[in-house]
């Protein structure tokens, strides 16, 4: 009986954290803001996960000159310039009133701070990476459409305008 009880636990427990992560997707996708950045992906293949366009964004770089932050995680500010987001800038306290996602500062170089990629990898059904990565070759503009909600972040889609 006892060792019944106690595997009733783990399943419930494991279907508790199961459901957790996807309720704190849908809450990003449901009450975050919409942001739009600039990328140039490219397509690798991953054996165990399929298909993907690993995401390198247009700017990852900062202005200004940050001390003693290299390899420290904090906060990346997050600002729209018109029908664009860019990340501006880092900061080591949580932000207020902006918006805002939890980054990792990569390394300093004349008076440049580069943050590290927050948006890796889009994972995509089998065979439209490819069709994807050959439209961006081609020169489409494209872009990744961001929700943030509270520093996290959910990567909803891209988009390419041919």
């Amino acid at each position: 009986m006892r060792n019944k009880i106690i595997f009733a636990v783990m399943v419930f427990f494991q279907l508790g954290v199961f459901l957790l992560m996807v309720v704190n997707k849908e809450i990003i996708i449901k009450k975050g803001s919409t942001h739009k950045f600039q990328v140039a992906p490219r397509d690798p293949y991953d054996y165990m996960r399929g298909n993907y366009l690993s995401i390198n964004l247009d700017h990852r770089e900062l202005a200004g000159n940050y001390k003693n932050v290299e390899n420290k995680n904090g906060y990346l500010i997050v600002k729209k310039d018109g029908e664009w987001s860019r990340i501006t800038e880092f900061s080591n306290k949580k932000p207020e009133n902006i918006e805002y996602i939890k980054g990792k500062i990569r390394n300093t170089y004349k008076n440049k701070t580069y943050f590290e990629n927050p948006f890796k990898r889009f994972y995509m059904e089998e065979g439209e990476a490819k069709e994807t990565e050959k439209k961006i070759a081609e020169g489409d503009r494209s872009y990744i459409v961001v929700k943030i909600y509270k520093g996290r972040y959910v990567l909803e889609s891209i988009e390419i305008e041919e």
